[in-house]
């Protein structure tokens, strides 16, 4: 596929994806719709043409569906295998000696006398 070919393709379709944001339909939704239109584009193709040509209408959508928002992404939500953020843990008998990263930890094990 040449350069801009995805953009001249889904300008001949721009109805076609207005009614579709009206209708909350997702992205990969839309790619499907677009393929029983013979109209072969990527995600990341159709989501640039939505920001740059669509923006009043693609701004709308999310709006009301709420997507793109930063809690309503996986790793907000905690699911298994994400890692948190690493939080201080106290070491030893001094309070003063915390633990914040796998660095420190190195140190604190290497001052640990057996």
């Amino acid at each position: 596929m040449k350069k801009g070919s995805a953009r001249i393709a889904l300008y001949g379709v721009k109805d076609v994806l207005v009614v579709s944001l009206r209708e909350f339909k997702t992205l990969p939704e839309l790619i499907e719709v677009l393929q029983g239109m013979d109209v072969d584009v990527s995600l990341s193709s159709l989501h640039r043409y939505l920001k740059s040509e669509l923006q009043e209408e693609y701004e709308c959508y999310l709006k009301v569906t709420g997507r793109g928002l930063l809690r309503n992404r996986g790793s907000a939500r905690g699911h298994a295998g994400v890692r948190r953020g690493v939080s201080p843990v106290n070491v030893g008998g001094s309070a003063d000696e915390v633990v914040g990263s796998p660095g420190d930890l190195h140190d604190a094990i290497k001052k640990i006398k057996l």
